[in-house]
């Protein structure tokens, strides 16, 4: 009777953790009038400041045109990019808008969308900003996609610093679309190999660089590479489509998000869990899914659950606004209660803090019918303690020293029960960045530099190399 006490106890305890407020609004985010265009792209940086892209020209009546930098708690950055000129397309009439924000290690930031220019500096279309917004002059793309609508949708990079590009492109002098492109770190069209083939293939919504150095990519396609592929293909980094992944035939896919096991939640009007072969993920039942709606973001958040927005009314019979937040079996998690939701607009993107509050942004005007809010709204915490939630009962298994970390630490791994594993360290979202180890787990220590990781919170996560599982995970901070 007692150990059913205490079980019922811990349950209530972190079911409060998990439970949005009725009250949901977060009203110490002093994001004041907000933005006066749409937002379309966000990244919480491990500081929790917040960068944002898209096609508004001020923010709480501050200019400040197509990307700018939030402080945690909303106000504005002023050290980065203090500049009114932004981002601008010639002719004045074409309208220009930031669609993709990549963070480098070294903190350097790439940009992607339909632009001609940055601070008055010639940039078709990408960039990479330095950590203060200034133009990263070292990356000098010149007229790679300068074709006339030409427009950037996602950037990733490999460790090997080479970096691919999808979107809707057109490379300079040709007529045929090359929707994914391959850099070098210096912006320049690489040319050591990366070949996707003559076919014209659709537009690539989204790229996605993999541990593995394999990437993810997701789009308007039927075919990649000379072969049958329906909307999410996997290839290898000289753009060879990898047979071993055959995924469910998705259609028109817009986005999907890794989880930290290797499984990937696809999205489009219905929303999938595939297994890291491509393979359906059956554990997973979305029911009767979204209600004939159009949802545009997914974010999976440490604890598994999925965040998902866009111009949503409804998910598996139940009406909800903008935003919904879905267990991991696929079932609608009745915790997360945002009353009237977000309304008059949708939500583009999505990210969360790491105490745990979420920032919805898109080109909504209310929250609960009541609240006016220009494009940006954060949410209380839903989350609790992070550092409680993330550490799996095999925590034990996993030791870093010192933590916070200063500039080295030891990382520590006790007898697991697999024959491989790879150690990673991800951002608070469970993004990886870099593959601190692969290999037996008889080597017990790691050395782990922080040389180009910036400071903020992180997830070091050790998992079986054959099936993924998750065996450890940790929260460190970096100094």
């Amino acid at each position: 009777m007692k150990n059913f006490i205490a079980a019922f106890l811990l349950c209530s305890f972190y079911a409060s953790l998990y439970a949005l407020p009725t009250d949901s609004l977060d009203a110490t985010f002093q994001s004041g009038s907000g933005f006066d265009d749409d937002v379309y792209c966000m990244t919480v940086l491990p500081n929790d400041q917040i960068l944002l892209g898209g096609s508004f020209q001020t923010y709480n009546g501050t200019p400040r045109a197509c990307i700018i930098r939030l402080n945690a708690d909303g106000t504005c950055d002023n050290s980065f990019l203090a500049t009114s000129r932004g981002v601008t397309s010639s002719p004045s009439s074409t309208w220009p808008a930031v669609r993709c924000i990549y963070v480098q290690s070294d903190g350097k930031i790439l940009i992607g969308g339909n632009f001609d220019s940055i601070n008055g500096i010639r940039r078709y279309n990408i960039a990479r900003l330095n950590n203060d917004g200034s133009i990263d002059m070292s990356f000098d793309p010149d007229t790679v996609l300068n074709n006339q609508g030409n427009r950037v949708r996602s950037i990733t990079e490999l460790p090997s610093g080479k970096i691919y590009v999808g979107g809707d492109l057109t490379l300079n002098g040709s007529i045929i679309p090359k929707n994914l492109i391959c850099l070098t770190s210096s912006g320049i069209l690489d040319n050591s190999g990366f070949n996707i083939g003559t076919g014209n293939i659709g537009g690539i919504d989204k790229v996605y660089a993999l541990p593995s150095g394999k990437l993810l990519v997701s789009g308007d396609f039927d075919h990649f590479n000379g072969v049958a592929d329906t909307g999410l293909v996997r290839i290898d980094s000289m753009g060879n489509v990898d047979p071993t992944f055959v995924a469910r035939s998705v259609g028109y896919l817009g986005t999907f998000a890794v989880r930290n096991d290797g499984k990937i939640v696809t999205l489009n009007s219905e929303i999938h869990r595939l297994n890291d072969d491509g393979s359906l993920d059956h554990s997973f039942d979305a029911g009767s899914g979204f209600d004939q709606n159009t949802p545009t973001s997914v974010v999976i958040q440490p604890d598994g659950k999925m965040l998902v927005g866009g111009y949503v009314t409804g998910y598996r019979g139940v009406g909800v606004l903008g935003l919904v937040r879905i267990n991991v079996d696929g079932t609608y998690d009745a915790t997360f209660n945002l009353n009237n939701g977000f309304d008059q607009g949708g939500i583009y993107c999505t990210g969360v803090q790491s105490n745990g509050k979420i920032i919805a942004a898109g080109d909504f005007l209310y929250f609960n019918n009541s609240h006016h809010m220009d494009r940006i709204a954060r949410l209380k915490s839903n989350l609790g303690p992070t550092l409680s939630i993330v550490n799996v009962p095999d925590a034990k298994l996993l030791s870093v020293y010192p933590n916070p970390i200063a500039a080295q630490a030891t990382i520590m791994i006790d007898e697991v029960e697999a024959a491989e594993v790879d150690v990673v360290i991800s951002d608070m979202m469970g993004r990886p960045i870099k593959v601190l180890y692969s290999g037996s787990p008889s080597i017990h220590q790691i050395a782990f530099s922080t040389s180009e990781i910036t400071s903020g919170s992180y997830l070091i996560t050790v998992s079986d190399t054959k099936d993924r599982k998750i065996i450890s995970t940790r929260r460190v901070a970096v100094q």
